[in-house]
């Protein structure tokens, strides 16, 4: 069985003090973990962008 990765939108923001722009997955597009929906993307795979914790639960 071959993986494959989910549809859903990436969340792009600066990530810490060093300004470093980080992206996060999320499935649903009414997460309750999303920062900014003005920064919602529809993406058909993830690629590198870091899984939302609350959303990988389901």
């Amino acid at each position: 069985m071959t993986y494959a990765p989910p549809s859903g939108w990436t969340e792009t923001f600066t990530g810490d003090t060093s300004g470093r722009i980080r992206a996060l997955f999320h499935i649903k597009v009414d997460c309750s973990r999303i920062r900014n929906a003005d920064q919602l993307r529809k993406v058909d795979k993830p690629y590198d962008a870091s899984r939302c914790s609350s959303c990988a639960r389901v």
